[in-house]
């Protein structure tokens, strides 16, 4: 990973900045934003010349949890340095669709830039003629994005039409650094005198022991879950039994993928889960359970262990100890390797990299500018301004990143709008420190995480005509039975043969064809 201007700026030399305020920000509803006055000193991101020569007003769509323009201070920041004002309109996730996909039906008054409701793998929108082809724009003026491509080159296959073209610009998300992972109370092992599990069968005897004792020292001996999982969470676990069930298919070692929900795999990955299912070893509400759920079961600390994103664990860590500091002190919720089971080398699986897409609209006069705003947005620059405005930052000896004078995580991210989604981002440039203990970890999680081994992308039209005949039934009944086998409503030994003849039914070999020449040309 290139770390040199980061080297630069914080470990060659001191530049100090005098106090200044941001570039105005324009919203929707015609005010100006103006950002407080910050001094930046030797470690803060170096603020050259514009990415953009002359002042630029963008028009731009897209969509957000938090739709207040005003408190995105670190992205007004952004816009400053490359010399860009938005004139930005966000809707809130939840109505987004409803809002974007009948705009792009309509096909007229598209501002300069739209996030997309969908990846477009069908190219529905891309033959419709509405948005600019990038093609050029990658190759003349993709300085920061294509370093990228070279670091990750599954990205812009990912990007790449059969044809050979590019219409979307990416977002970019830590598939492997902010991996959802076992994240275990460690106060429990120490109660109970254990070791953190490091396999599958380790794992249920500890389970089984916190079912039985009252591990958390509260006087009832029923209120500890042993495993909490929410909704959606089994599937990075699907590694620990050598297959992928976050895309669906898996390859053998010659390149062969066979389905993952129809593997004998498969039904040794259910009937485990099965089986904490009917002896109380997860909660009974894995398919609804939300983040309010679990949060109140953490406050009570009654959680063994859950599965959650990695980068989670500092912030639990707090919620016990609220003096907990991060230089020198020991996690106390601990991200777990993947574990070993019957099969070799176990894994989890990630989601893809790629995350939401951004199209210029082919009657901008203004698509130069706009590609350019996008590209910046994937500089170091950019993305240590987003994740530490305005406080200072230093290099850790592991090479991490992290706030000077932050005692327990940088929560600035988050407070200044540097989360914001609403524009092209890149994640993970440098590794953000969340303290010794902590960083320690994310190499091994990393390097016990794989990428799904189908990705989004683009397909031909036969395999466009498969998919939209079949899959949608076939993922229906897939999904429906996931949960009635782990529920025990369908019996596995009873009904697996059923339930294979069924998905063969619904056109799984077929699909499978179209999953295998994607693969193909993928790879």
């Amino acid at each position: 990973m290139n770390r040199s201007y980061l080297k630069q700026i914080g470990l060659t030399f001191t530049i100090l900045f005098m106090a200044f305020s941001f570039f105005a920000c324009t919203d929707t509803s015609g005010q100006s934003t103006q950002s407080p006055t910050a001094t930046v000193s030797q470690t803060s991101p170096v603020e050259g010349e514009p990415t953009i020569e002359e002042p630029t007003i963008l028009t731009w769509v897209c969509t957000s949890l938090n739709n207040d323009w005003s408190t995105k201070v670190a992205i007004h920041e952004v816009c400053k340095r490359a010399n860009v004002e938005l004139d930005i309109t966000i809707k809130d996730v939840n109505v987004y669709n409803d809002f974007i996909v009948p705009l792009l039906a309509s096909g007229s008054d598209l501002p300069d830039v739209v996030q997309m409701p969908n990846q477009d793998t069908d190219m529905n929108y891309i033959n419709s003629g509405l948005f600019y082809d990038m093609t050029d724009l990658y190759e003349e003026h993709g300085e920061n994005i294509n370093k990228i491509f070279e670091e990750v080159p599954t990205l812009k296959k990912q990007l790449t039409t059969p044809e050979g073209r590019m219409f979307y610009f990416p977002s970019i998300v830590p598939a492997k650094e902010n991996q959802q992972t076992l994240l275990l109370t460690q106060s429990y092992v120490d109660t109970l005198g254990i070791s953190a599990p490091t396999t599958i069968d380790e794992l249920y005897d500890m389970l089984i022991l916190i079912r039985e004792q009252d591990v958390n020292d509260n006087g009832d001996m029923t209120d500890e879950v042993p495993l909490f999982i929410r909704a959606g969470k089994l599937l990075p676990l699907s590694g620990f039994w050598g297959i992928d069930l976050v895309s669906g298919y898996t390859a053998d070692d010659n390149g062969n993928l066979f389905y993952s929900y129809t593997s004998d795999r498969y039904r040794d990955f259910l009937t485990f889960f099965n089986d904490l299912y009917t002896n109380n070893l997860m909660n009974a509400d894995f398919a609804s359970a939300g983040f309010d759920i679990q949060n109140s079961l953490y406050s009570e600390n009654r959680i063994g262990i859950m599965v959650q994103y990695m980068p989670l664990a500092p912030s639990q860590t707090l919620s016990f100890n609220p003096e907990w500091d991060r230089t020198t002190d020991d996690l106390l919720v601990v991200p777990l390797a993947p574990l070993k089971g019957q099969y070799s080398d176990p894994y989890y699986v990630s989601r893809s990299a790629l995350g939401s897409s951004f199209a210029i609209s082919a009657k901008s006069e203004k698509a130069e500018a706009a590609f350019k705003f996008m590209d910046f947005n994937m500089s170091e620059e950019s993305y240590l301004t987003k994740w530490f405005y305005p406080d200072n930052y230093t290099l850790t000896d592991s090479g991490f990143v992290m706030a000077i004078d932050q005692k327990h995580y940088n929560d600035n991210h988050a407070e200044y709008g540097g989360n914001f989604k609403g524009i092209p981002d890149y994640e993970q440039f440098i590794p953000i420190s969340y303290g010794k203990a902590y960083d320690a970890l994310v190499p091994i999680i990393a390097n016990g995480t794989r990428l799904p081994t189908i990705l989004p992308t683009y397909m031909l039209a036969d395999e466009i005509q498969t998919s939209k005949h079949y899959s949608s039934d076939l993922e229906t009944y897939v999904e429906e039975m996931f949960m009635s086998f782990i529920i025990g409503r369908t019996s596995i030994s009873d009904d697996w043969d059923d339930y294979l003849s069924t998905c063969e039914a619904l056109h799984a070999n077929d699909m499978l064809a179209v999953k295998q020449a994607i693969y193909d040309r993928m790879n």
